[in-house]
């Protein structure tokens, strides 16, 4: 009986410890800000700015904070933020993919600056796994939404005119 009592309570702790998490992962939210000043916007952030090279530059980390970078918002079933990789380097052939947050309740609906270049201000994390070594013949890792997913927690997306 006290270890039937002690199970179940085991089963609890563990169900609401992984709820919590969970909830912490979902709360990242995206501010959307129009006809902003992007060189206010740079200064009030005091975040460090990165070219497309940096940000498609695996960190020692995983995570990039307080970074801002331009590019190009795409409204499709997920929102991302895309850019071309730097022509000329041959660390990265693919394109650079963040993925956005939720928008905030009282910002303006995205779909309407598909294509627009944007400036993003936040924390980025790069999924470990598909950032991992290249795989052995006839393994094969399936990475979605981009081949090298980034992802943007809490942060800012300024568009620009």
């Amino acid at each position: 009986m006290i270890t039937r009592i002690g199970t179940t309570a085991t089963l609890i702790v563990l169900g609401f410890s992984a709820l919590v998490a969970t909830s912490f992962a979902a709360t990242s939210r995206l501010t959307v800000e129009l006809n902003e000043d992007v060189d206010r916007a740079l200064h009030n952030s005091k975040c460090r700015l990165l070219s497309t090279h940096e940000v498609s530059a695996l960190p020692e980390r995983f995570e990039c904070t307080n970074a801002c970078f331009f590019g190009i918002l795409y409204a499709d079933r997920e929102f991302t933020v895309v850019f071309p990789s730097d022509s000329g380097s041959t660390s990265s052939p693919w394109d650079v993919t963040v993925m956005l947050p939720r928008v905030k309740s009282h910002s303006p609906d995205l779909d309407q600056f598909d294509g627009r270049r944007v400036l993003l201000i936040g924390n980025l994390s790069y999924d470990h796994d598909c950032w991992a070594p290249l795989l052995k013949p006839k393994e094969q890792q399936t990475c979605t939404p981009a081949e090298r997913p980034i992802y943007l927690g809490d942060g800012t997306m300024v568009v620009l005119k």
